[in-house]
This record gives structure tokens, sequence and C-alpha cells, in this order.
């Protein structure tokens, strides 16, 4: 009996061969090629013929090769008038030695796929199907694993028991890998099958990449294999993409043709001078930074969504599941996005289950939020009624101003912002973020405020004016380490688009260094000086003739101690629990100790109070 092992390796087609094979087991044994038949799910993916002949251990649940089963294949494709026993698997690749020992005469397919596409589609599957959660990583060494492994295969067994075949659609029989395949397998009287294979296990878009990885961290359960039959659909008709630095690229392709040219001349393949001459001629895909914005985030969950209604409870369960294991700000962003494109209807019903189908609870909820949001829209209307009938636009001084709290953008002013509300009441505060408000305060005008306002917080400088301003106020701000903040910055930037022209900047930038990760990207913005004004925040808002002026400088990093001590200088005792808005979890960036001194001046404007 023949035998003959299709190994793969991954990313070569396997799938499609398989999907072929287990659909025509009928076709194949008329030509005396007994296919033994294997599940296939719904896109298509299976492990082929590995349970055919490997059994699990007893003992320590490793794979090990069945000589029962084997036996009894030789035994079924007897019966069935066959004289070869054709097998796929992809996990055979590693068992060669033991499957060429056990069965001596057998014959071992193999496709040679250029190294370099090789590694992002693996990425790419390793996102799908194996919850890869980090960013691409590139090898130390353009070394190939595959080349590797076939090389040791054929010293040890011979070249003659390899049927080696390039991996490219244009080298292809009939530029399809099915057809190219059976071309290699003896059929009865040279005879041709007709293929009409369909495209198995495509890769996924970068944003559908992006998305999934995000969600990797959390366990997905049915979600799944809905969101992977999804996001296959949308990739397939999305633009190209590459996650590797170019420099990289450039330098993994030379060192990856120089390994396959060597390959080569030791050992004879078909058709290699003209697989050597379309990877010579391998351009990189546009290359894309790895992360996912708001925007196109929303695209996708829409699009999901919108497919059915089974997908939306499937991302209901998922949210209910996981949504309080969230820890990152952007994390917790990403699960609020999720929610709020769930039905209305769906989420109604969601809240009536929690609170076990009675509706008061849920009525009351609504409520209290309404009442809240009113709350707000009711001191913003006032404060505008206010500034209408006021007969002028701003008064000079605010002698009842207690306290201007200066938010420096990516130090936590929202938690502030939220522990004030807590100790004050709305009508109290009065928030600083609009462009002609922000500008006035920082070239030390005066601005229009609302009668009884106490705290001015928001995006301005320190300006000695004022002092004059609010000469009865104390300054106050929160600080965190220049790098932290500038690596959130930055992240803020590129996830939720704003500012739009510093996001527009940064991919220039992206672009123009053929950069592909954050990391490296965040390096290449601290380097260059169009962002200077950026990277010494610290020095422009408090100021070098300002900073004595503060009665108040917090640390994010001491946030429970630091907010007692405020609440000390403004007679307020803030709410002891700080889990609802404590200090962040972001890791400083990588390459931290470099970076840093490139702020230096940065650092010891401020390292005192960090």
């Amino acid at each position: 009996m023949q035998f003959i092992f299709h190994i793969g390796p991954p990313k070569t087609g396997t799938s499609a061969i398989q999907y072929w094979c287990e659909t025509h087991r009928d076709e194949l044994l008329k030509h005396n090629i007994y296919y033994p038949a294997h599940d296939v799910d719904a896109n298509g993916i299976s492990p082929g013929n590995l349970q055919s002949i490997y059994s699990i251990g007893e003992e320590n649940n490793h794979l090990t090769l069945n000589t029962k089963k084997l036996q009894k294949l030789i035994g079924d494709a007897e019966e069935q008038g066959a004289n070869t026993v054709l097998l796929s698997s992809e996990f055979f690749f590693k068992r060669v030695n033991e499957l060429a020992e056990h069965v001596p005469g057998a014959k071992f397919i193999a496709y040679i796929r250029f190294e370099l596409e090789l590694l992002e589609s693996n990425y790419n599957q390793a996102v799908k199907r194996h919850k890869r959660v980090v960013t691409f990583k590139s090898p130390q060494t353009p070394r190939a694993d595959s080349i590797k492994f076939l090389s040791r295969h054929i010293e040890s067994f011979g070249i003659q028991r390899f049927i080696l075949r390039p991996y490219s659609k244009t080298v292809f029989k009939n530029n399809n890998i099915v057809s190219d395949f059976l071309a290699q397998i003896p059929l009865s009287d040279n005879a041709t099958l007709f293929v009409d294979s369909r495209k198995i296990n495509p890769r996924y878009s970068a944003d559908g990449v992006e998305f999934k990885r995000w969600l990797n961290q959390y366990e997905l359960g049915p979600l799944q294999e809905k969101l992977d039959i999804y996001l296959q659909a949308q990739g397939s008709n999305a633009l190209p993409y590459s996650f590797i630095n170019r420099d990289t690229f450039n330098w993994l392709k030379a060192g990856y043709l120089e390994e396959l040219e060597n390959f080569f001349k030791q050992h004879q393949v078909a058709d290699s001078d003209r697989f050597i001459r379309e990877c010579r001629g391998i351009e990189q895909d546009p290359i894309r930074v790895q992360y996912i914005d708001r925007q196109r985030m929303s695209a996708l969950i829409k699009g999901f969504i919108t497919e059915s209604k089974e997908n939306a409870q499937l991302i209901l369960r998922f949210y209910q599941d996981n949504h309080a294991k969230a820890r990152s700000w952007l994390d917790k962003a990403k699960m609020q996005l999720l929610y709020a494109h769930l039905p209305l209807a769906l989420k109604v019903k969601a809240k009536l289950s929690e609170n076990g189908g009675g509706i008061t609870s849920v009525v009351s909820e609504a409520l209290r939020n309404s009442f809240e949001r009113q709350k707000t829209t009711a001191v913003h209307a006032g404060q505008k009624v206010q500034k209408r009938w006021a007969n002028s636009p701003s008064r000079d001084v605010y002698p009842s101003v207690e306290v201007v709290s200066h938010h420096i953008p990516n130090t936590s002013g929202k938690a502030f912002a939220l522990a004030l509300s807590k100790v004050y009441r709305g009508s109290d505060l009065f928030n600083a973020y609009s462009a002609p408000e922000a500008k006035a305060l920082k070239n030390g005008q005066s601005i229009w405020l609302p009668s009884g306002t106490r705290i001015v917080h928001g995006h301005f400088p320190f300006h000695e004016n004022q002092l004059k301003v609010f000469p009865n106020a104390v300054h106050i701000c929160w600080v965190r380490d220049p790098i932290e903040r500038l690596w959130l910055h930055f992240n803020h930037t590129l996830n939720f688009q704003q500012p739009y022209h510093l996001h527009c900047q940064l991919l220039a930038l992206a672009k123009q260094n053929g950069l592909s990760t954050l990391e490296d990207l965040f390096d290449e913005f601290m380097k260059v000086d169009q962002f200077s004004s950026i990277k010494n925040t610290y020095q422009a808002f408090l100021t070098p003739k300002g900073i004595d002026k503060f009665a108040f400088i917090g640390s994010i990093h001491k946030y429970p101690s630091e907010l007692e001590r405020l609440g000390e200088l403004l007679g307020k005792q803030f709410p002891a629990n700080y889990e609802e808005y404590g200090a962040p979890e972001i890791e400083n960036a990588v390459s931290y100790e470099k970076n840093k001194v490139l702020i230096k001046n940065e650092y010891k404007f401020i390292t005192d109070y960090l």
C-alpha cells in the first residue's frame, strides 16, 4: 500500500486542499486513492487527517502515533479497492521522522512559501485562531523554520521521498493550489480532475486584525465563530497591508532570498528559478501602524451587529461577561463603544433581566441618569442665559473664585473633575474647555463667569495676570511622569483623532519613516523637533515664573494621598473610595530611558512633584 503524506507546512493552502479532498472523497476513490473522512467547520477549516493515525496519550495528553489506526487504514483502503492512502495535516510537518520510520515507502508532499510572506500570514492566523494579543514582532534573524526542517528531513531520508513545490499562484498548475496538488499524486490512467475550489481561510483586514487582537484578551465564547466568519468576509475585499517596518522588510527580504537560493542549489525543485524571480520582485504592501481608532472600530461593530439579531446578542453577552475586566482607559472606552452600538430594545431587555424582570428599578435608573443629564444641562443653560443677560461679556476681577484648576492634558483631569463634583455643587464649577475661553485665560485675559462660580477648571496654562483676575484663588494642577503623559497623549490622539491635525501629522510621520508599530512611531515622535511644544507641556503650563505660585501640584502616581492633601488645603473631604477614578494603569512606553534623556529639561522642571 502506497502512503502519501501532505505535510503543509502551515499557511501554504492546506485548508483549501483538505476541503477539496474531503468533499471529493468518492472522486479520489475512483482513481484508487483512499482519503479518510474528517470534520470541516463552517469556515472550511479542519485538522485534516490528524486523528486518522494519531491518538491522545492517556498519561501525558500528548499526541502519539497509533500503529493500530495505521493498520486499520490499510485494511479500509484495501476494502475500498484503493492502492494509495492520502493523508493531509500540517501537524505531520514536524513528525516526518517517525512517519518515515513507521511507513518506510511513504512519500511527503510539501509546499515552499517565501518566508517573508509567511511571516505576516502566520501572524494573521495567530490573531484569528490562537488568541494572539501582542503586535507583530519581526524575527531576530532571517531564517525560515520550514526550510530548516525540510533540509533536516531530506538529509535524513533522501530527496527521493519528498515532492517539493513552490507556493505561488503563477507557478501552480492552472494557477490553482488544489490543481497543483492533485498533479503530484498518482491518478489512474493519468487522469486530470476538475477543480472548482473556493478560497478557504482568507486573512482579516488590517482593521479586522486589530479589532480581534483587542478582543483576544477576553474570553470570546460563542462570539469567536460568528465574528471569525464576518471578519474573513470583511477582509476578502480589503486593501493589502503590511505590519513590518520598511527597513526591516528590506533586510528580511535579502536574508530570506539568500536562504531560499541556497536551498534550491542543494535540492532540485521544479519551477524554482521562476519562483526565485518572483520572490525578488516582491514589493511591500502599504504599511499600516498597528492600532484601530474609534471610527474604524465603530464601522466593524456596526457591520457585525447589523448582519443578524444573533450577532447583537453575542456582543451583548460578551460585554456583560467582560466589561468589568477592562482595566485601561482605552479598554474601557472600547467596551463602551461595543455597548453603544447595541439596539436600544436589546439593552432594555437586558436591564430588565438583570433586575429580575421588574421594570420599576429599570425606570428608576433611567430617571436617575436622565436627572443627572438634565441637571448638568440646566447648569450649562443657566450659565448661557446669565451670559446673554449680563451687561458686559466679562468682568475684570472675580474675587469669589476660590480655585483655579489647570488641567494639563492627560493628567486624569476628568477623574479629578468627577472628584470635584462629589464635594461641590454643579453651579460652583465652571469648565473652561472651549477654545475662546482657554485662549483668553492663556493670554492672561478675563472671561465671562456665571455668578457663584467658585472653581475654574480647564485646559489653560498659568499666566501672571490670572493672579489679578482671580485674586483670592489658589492655583492647583496634577502631574504625572512626562514620558507616561506623552504616551497617553500620543495614544489618545491616534485612537480618537483628537486633535485631528496632530493625528494627521503622526500618520504622516509613520509613512515618511516606514513605521508600523506604535512604539517605533512614538520613538520617532520623541526625536523630531516638530513636536517640541507638546513635549515641553509642563514648562508651558506651569511656566518657570509661575510654578512657585501654585498652592498644590499633585502627583497622579500618589493619587489617594495627594487628593487627601488637597482636601485639607480646600477644607473639603473627598470620598475615600478612589476605585472609580483612581490612578491610571497605563505603563510607560518602550525605550523609556532613552526618551527620558530627550526631554531631560522637562524632567528637571517637574521631578520634585512626581
